[in-house]
Parts: structure tokens; C-alpha cells; sequence
């Protein structure tokens, strides 16, 4: 299991922060003003899943759009030694470029900084290092955002090791495509009374499963139950993962091999209405130390 050690690599750390910022995109914007709205709507879904495990002694603990700038505020454990401001004050171009490592291989990246791009508003992420007491901006101005998606930011990478981390990557995400349909030959499932889990599927960047919520008998609709209790929901599901069996263990570990995440959506049987937990990869880790 990776140590925070082994993430002195900035590149590898800011990663990290990365597959936070992307789950805020859901699409490109035509023009700047509807790439504005659309962010500030998804902003605002993101920052009440806020404060979010990242794994690796790292939380994201809020996210908002301030001006032209989409701030993230990220706690650094007060437990991590190897991680400490003046590394990051030295290596705030590598942390950049660890920002964009992925922009060929993952659409949502891409996506995340077209949209950035296209409402001309730039990255801030500020570090607060609980351990020293310190707080750190990393600034990712419009024009470098660009530049990325132009290709003009260059990552060190030997290009026998990405063909290599290419392969192992779809051949986690192949056998996660066998097991769905398994997984729907045993629905539907009661899994208690007024939860019956109903669907299964996979699209490459996280398993989604359904389930449909008998809204009688929780007395109104999903979203008035559940809306706002995502962190409960969440803590449910991670007590659930831990006392998992070696099977649930392996899944999960094949899920991080494909950096694929999880998706429950519980969907109201009368209204339609539904509220989603999601786990990024990252938390994944987290759930297997």
C-alpha cells in the first residue's frame, strides 16, 4: 500500500486533487456564460459532499467558485511528516504539471479544463498543512489551462511504463465489464424492507448501482429523506466495505487498478427523484488499508 512517502512525487500527489476537481464536470460549455452556470451548479453539488477522504492524508474540505477562480481549501494530516509547505513552495510547476498528467488518457480532465478554459476561470487550490499551521496556494491561471489542452505542458513519463500502466489499466476495466452481468442476473434484490437493489452497470469511469426506495414507507419523497444525509449514507456504505470479505476486497482493488469509482444511487419508486454517493478511486484506496 502507497504511504504518503511515496507520494513526494508532486505530480503524483496533485493527482490526487485532479480526480476531486473532474468530478465537477458533466459536459462542455457552448460559450462562457452557460460554462459559468453550468460550473457553478455543479460547484455547488460538490462542495455539500464536502469534507471528502481523499486517501493519502488528504481531505478536501470545500469547493467554490470566488470571482474567476474555482477554490478548493485541502487539509493535509496533521500525521504526515513527508509532505510539508516548503516542498510544495518549491515544486509549484511539478504540482502543475501533475494537475494535467492525464489530459490524453481521461475525458473528464479534459473536460474539467475545456470548461475552465471557456469560463475563463482559473484554479486555485489552497493547502492548509494542520501539522505546521501553514496554508499554501497553488495557482493554475486560464492561459496555463490552455496551454495543456494544447499539449504544450509535457509530463516525464517513459514510454514503455504508460503502455504498460495503458494495459493494466484496461484489463482491470475488462474484467469489471464481466462481472456486471452477473451482478444483473441476481436482480432484483431485496436488501432490506423498502430498498430493493434494481440496477448494475459500468461506463469505464465508475460501477454505478440503483436502487429503488419504496417512498411510502420512508414517508415522502428521496430527496426529502436522504438530501443533505450523503455523509451518513457514505459512512454506511464504508462500514459495509470494511467488514467485506475477501470477494468484496478484490473488487474493490480492481475498481483502483481501473481507476474506476463507485456510484449508489437510491431512485424514489413514485417520484423518480434520486441522491447519489459517490466514491473516487482515491477513497477506494483508503477503504483497502
Amino acid at each position: 500500500m502507497k504511504t504518503i512517502h511515496a507520494l513526494c512525487s508532486p505530480r503524483q500527489f496533485a493527482g490526487l486533487l485532479l480526480l476531486f476537481v473532474a468530478a465537477l464536470v458533466a459536459g462542455c460549455a457552448s460559450d462562457k456564460d452557460k460554462a459559468w452556470l453550468d460550473l457553478e451548479e455543479l460547484v455547488e453539488k460538490e462542495n455539500k459532499t464536502c469534507p471528502e477522504d481523499m486517501g493519502e492524508g488528504l481531505t478536501i474540505t470545500s469547493v467554490t467558485l470566488e470571482d474567476d477562480q474555482l477554490v478548493m481549501k485541502a487539509d493535509i494530516s496533521a500525521d504526515e511528516e513527508d509532505v510539508t509547505p516548503d516542498l510544495l513552495r518549491q515544486n509549484r510547476e511539478q504540482f502543475k504539471m501533475g494537475m494535467f498528467a492525464d489530459l490524453k488518457d481521461d475525458a473528464d480532465t479534459r473536460k474539467m479544463c475545456e470548461l475552465c478554459v471557456k469560463a475563463e476561470v482559473q484554479i486555485k487550490i489552497v493547502f492548509h498543512f494542520r501539522r505546521y499551521g501553514e496554508d499554501v496556494q497553488l495557482v493554475v491561471p486560464v492561459n496555463e489551462i490552455e496551454e495543456a489542452l494544447q499539449g504544450k505542458v509535457s509530463v516525464d513519463m517513459d514510454e514503455d511504463s504508460r503502455v504498460q500502466e495503458d494495459d493494466e489499466v484496461e484489463q482491470a476495466r475488462i474484467a469489471l465489464r464481466g462481472q456486471i452481468p452477473t451482478m444483473r442476473s441476481q436482480l432484483p434484490m431485496v436488501i432490506e424492507d423498502g430498498m430493493t437493489w434494481t440496477g448494475v452497470s459500468y461506463d469505464g469511469d465508475n460501477v454505478t448501482y440503483v436502487y429503488t426506495i419504496d417512498e411510502e414507507k420512508i414517508g415522502g419523497s428521496v430527496s426529502q429523506a436522504y438530501e443533505g444525509q450523503q455523509a451518513l449514507l457514505k459512512n454506511n456504505i464504508k462500514v459495509n466495505f470494511q467488514g467485506g470479505d475477501n470477494t468484496v476486497k478484490a473488487f474493490l482493488q480492481t475498481c483502483i487498478q481501473a481507476g474506476s469509482g463507485l456510484i449508489y444511487s437510491f431512485v424514489g419508486d413514485t417520484t423518480g427523484e434520486s441522491v447519489s454517493v459517490r466514491f473516487k478511486p482515491a477513497e477506494l484506496v483508503n477503504l483497502m488499508q
